[in-house]
């Protein structure tokens, strides 16, 4: 069932869903999409996939940035859903009915970055960087906030360390955090990538689950006197809908920074979102024995004075090798509609306009 009336200011003939610039919309009445779509096992959305996208079919409108649309009556995860969002084009998830769109306890959707490729719409690079060179470690990548500094190796110039990109503007479009850089002299080519951006959209969202778009950690070095890569930032969710219910989570977290390598065994920064131990996302890669500095912890970290910051950690010098790679920062959390109080929302929300 389609309400007509659901969001104001449709144009005659048309039926639209959404508020914002990046999440409008709109069919005409008789292409409104309809069914159900259930997730209830591991799962994943290739947003690059023609057929997968079928909200795209007959729109009435463009929507900047060409995100993938996957559309029903309703959605809903349940059990032991667990559905993985991947591609080079962000997500809309859109609920035309009443019944909007579940996430139930115990599932979650991941639109962040991972080992190979970053999350969905996240930039291969970002302007403004400055790679590290020598032995010193790689900048971490910035969203609304700065990514972290690179550590400066040892007897390295200050010059030498990585610095991130400047702070970007809050979006026209849907878009992921830009991704860390490579520590000097390391062979750990793969960048750490961003986070994705997801949009969920509909007239009532519960979300009981996670919904998690988090950086990727930095990859420590395997050869000597060279420095840690950077964390990529996190990436954007966006809640759009006339009320927002449930006790879940919303994870947008930078990446950690890695350590640097100093002839010992070094460690590699965690990814933004860490499902195997919620309380250790995003650290900085380290180890005692290790000679080459930590790598910064990704945005949101408690800084010295024990406040909250969604910027990221600096990496640490190294006492004979590379400093760390910079931890990346947080990304975006953006709403239409007040959050329930139980809702944990990490970094906080940003209310649109």
């Amino acid at each position: 069932m389609v309400v007509a009336d659901a969001l104001p200011d449709s144009p005659p003939g048309e039926i639209c869903f959404g508020t914002l610039a990046y999440d409008r919309i709109c069919y005409l009445a008789a292409n409104v999409p309809s069914g159900t779509k259930t997730y209830q096992t591991v799962q994943g959305i290739d947003t690059d996939d023609g057929p997968t996208c079928n909200g795209n079919t007959n729109l009435a409108s463009t929507i900047p940035g060409n995100p993938c649309i996957v559309a029903a009556a309703s959605i809903a995860l349940s059990l032991n859903a667990d559905l993985g969002v991947f591609g080079s084009r962000p997500l809309i998830l859109l609920a035309t009915g009443p019944s909007g769109i579940t996430i139930g306890a115990g599932t979650d959707i991941d639109a962040g970055a991972n080992s190979t490729s970053g999350g969905p719409g996240s930039p291969d690079h970002c302007n403004g960087t400055t790679a590290a060179t020598q032995k010193s470690g790689a900048f971490g990548g910035s969203f609304l906030a700065l990514g972290g500094k690179g550590g400066l190796g040892d007897g390295n110039p200050a010059g030498s360390k990585g610095l991130p990109a400047p702070v970007l503007a809050m979006p026209a479009m849907l878009q992921g955090g830009c991704p860390g850089g490579i520590g000097g002299n390391s062979d750990a080519t793969s960048p750490a990538d961003g986070g994705g951006a997801i949009a969920l959209v509909a007239m009532t969202l519960t979300i009981d689950g996670i919904v998690a778009a988090g950086g990727a950690g930095g990859t420590t070095p395997e050869q000597d006197q060279a420095g840690g890569n950077g964390g990529g930032a996190g990436g954007m969710i966006v809640l759009d809908a006339l009320a927002i219910t449930g006790t879940g989570e919303l994870n947008a977290k930078g990446g950690g920074g890695a350590e640097g390598k100093g002839g010992n065994v070094s460690s590699s920064g965690r990814p933004g979102f860490y499902p195997t131990n919620r309380t250790e996302d995003g650290l900085g890669g380290s180890t005692v024995m290790s000679s080459g500095g930590d790598g910064g912890h990704g945005g949101p970290f408690l800084d010295a004075t024990a406040a909250i910051t969604n910027v990221g950690e600096d990496g640490k010098p190294g006492t004979t090798a590379g400093g760390g790679g910079g931890g990346g920062a947080a990304g975006l959390v953006l709403t239409k509609s007040a959050l329930p109080i139980m809702l944990v929302s990490n970094p906080a929300a940003v209310v649109a306009p």
